[in-house]
């Protein structure tokens, strides 16, 4: 996955949702679309954004429920 890494300053209007596992690791997630394309974003620790397109989005969902 090569998906491009922003500062979540470039996307202020995104609405986040919270989901944390059971072992208190939480992923913040939003939908958010640009003038290309609807994408996904992914906050981590250090307020980095990973921008996922749908069809990756849906990849990573496929995998993680597969283990």
């Amino acid at each position: 996955m090569n998906e491009p890494i922003f500062p979540l300053s470039e996307f202020p209007q995104a609405s986040w949702r919270k989901a944390c596992h059971a072992n208190n690791t939480c992923l913040h997630a939003a939908v958010y679309r640009d003038q290309r394309e609807r994408v996904v974003l992914v906050k981590d620790a250090q307020n980095e954004i990973l921008a996922l397109t749908p069809a990756t989005w849906q990849q990573l969902i496929a995998g993680v429920k597969a283990r």
